[in-house]
């Protein structure tokens, strides 16, 4: 943890991707973060998470031991269409 002039008490609304993110990197320099999400979690939710270059590259930068595990636990994608599949035009 890196030393701060002042630590802030920080409040974050939402707990997606990006809060938590945020809230991850403000407690990585000393400040007491406290998230809010209003969604409750109570079983499988969403469609994954894809992580393009620059996400896992951000990823990297705020932990090298959170990076290898994403990089070692995920799938790599070769191709992504986008586009009504079912009825292409």
């Amino acid at each position: 943890m890196l030393a701060t002039a002042s630590a802030l008490s920080i409040g974050i609304v939402g707990g997606g991707i990006g809060g938590l993110t945020v809230g991850i990197g403000a407690r990585m320099v000393g400040h007491e973060v406290t998230v809010y999400e209003k969604g409750t979690l109570t079983g499988y939710e969403g469609t994954g998470l894809t992580r393009w270059p620059n996400g896992l590259e951000a990823i990297r930068c705020i932990d090298r031991a959170l990076y290898k595990k994403v990089v070692s636990t995920g799938q790599r994608c070769e191709r992504v269409i986008v586009g009504d599949q079912v009825n292409p035009t």
